[in-house]
């Protein structure tokens, strides 16, 4: 797990995550990154990608959030 870096863009992936508890899972895991990373990351997006079975976690540092709205 690498740490997130001001100005890139991260991505990290959830693989054979069981399906019963798989909000419960990400929902956990995003709020504790949100918690540790506060002071770069303005949001978290979970994003399911059918074709992989794969939950895709994308984190936008501030500066790179607004330039994309």
């Amino acid at each position: 797990m690498k740490l997130l870096d001001e100005g890139n863009l991260e991505r990290f992936h959830l693989t054979n995550v069981n399906i019963r508890s798989t909000i419960f899972k990400i929902s956990t895991y995003v709020n504790m990154i949100e918690i540790r990373q506060t002071s770069i990351c303005k949001k978290a997006q979970v994003k399911i990608l059918p074709v992989t079975s794969k939950y895709e976690l994308q984190f936008y540092t501030v500066e790179q959030k607004m330039s994309l709205e």
